[in-house]
């Protein structure tokens, strides 16, 4: 079973959820968090959570798809309007508890008030890009990490568990050029999971929120922006899900731009997710 966390109205989650029917898919969202049926896994129970309404077994979970970064007061429309913000937080520290206690089934796992992974701003995610020996743009466009990239000025590379994607049959590919096979450590950076103490995050935009947004890779160009974009994940502790999108300098050198941690569900990132929630119920 693949469970999407997502809000309402996600339409690029509905379609994942639509796509992997057959893989058991169902969508969690605010409403189901304050429905009943949900139980602990706690003390060797695998414990029951509610999706779409109906309670169950968490144990049937071989990946967990994170696509919203807190629980806002505005989706719980079903609660007296002065009691949302508390009931907002206590769900988004919820839910952070439990998908953690999913473990590696997660795609990102959470930081402490952050569900999409590292609560980390744009500059931190250039400091770990440069550290890890990755090009980075002085220009800040206007997107920030969670955004939206899509456009045609911008190239997007999407990485799932570790490997680039592309959309020529919706297939991994594994950039040729990787530089280290080796992760170094990033002190004070890399290695954390969780937020930079000057980094608070901002929350991510649910449609484009600029003309500047990303599109696939060229075929001719994408080794070197892939091969970027494993390195960065891989430098920034493991994380499994991300889009980085890069622009060519005038020197001709692709610099990373902006980095998002809900990337678009094209085709092949849903293929990917498909072969990863397959591997783990094999």
């Amino acid at each position: 079973m693949i469970a999407v966390v997502a809000r309402r109205g996600d339409d690029e989650a509905q379609l994942l959820v639509d796509r992997c029917q057959d893989l058991g898919a169902v969508l969690v969202t605010a409403d189901d968090l304050g429905a009943p049926g949900w139980v602990a896994p706690l003390d060797g129970c695998a414990g029951r959570f509610v999706a779409e309404g109906r309670p169950r077994p968490t144990g049937d979970i071989s990946l967990a798809v994170v696509r919203q970064s807190v629980v806002l007061p505005a989706e719980l429309e079903h609660l007296v309007a002065g009691d949302r913000d508390y009931a907002a937080a206590e769900m988004t520290a919820f839910l952070a508890w439990w998908l953690t206690r999913l473990g590696d089934r997660v795609v990102n796992r959470p930081s402490p008030g952050w569900l999409l992974g590292p609560a980390w701003s744009r500059d931190h995610w250039m400091a770990v890009a440069h550290r890890a020996g990755i090009p980075t743009s002085p220009h800040e466009p206007a997107i920030t990490g969670g955004d939206d990239l899509r456009s045609g000025a911008l190239t997007e590379v999407t990485v799932v568990d570790g490997a680039a994607v592309t959309e020529e049959g919706a297939a991994p590919v594994r950039a040729a050029a990787s530089s280290t096979s080796q992760r170094p450590a990033v002190p004070g950076i890399a290695s954390t999971a969780g937020p930079a103490p000057t980094d608070p995050p901002t929350e991510p935009a649910t449609g484009p929120s600029t003309q500047r947004t990303a599109g696939p890779a060229p075929t001719g160009m994408a080794a070197a922006c892939r091969a970027h974009a494993e390195r960065l994940a891989r430098h920034a502790g493991g994380v499994r899900l991300l889009g980085a999108a890069f622009e060519r300098s005038g020197a001709g050198e692709w610099q990373l731009v902006a980095v998002t941690l809900r990337p678009a569900l094209t085709p092949a990132v849903t293929g990917a997710l498909r072969r990863l929630a397959r591997d783990r119920r094999s």
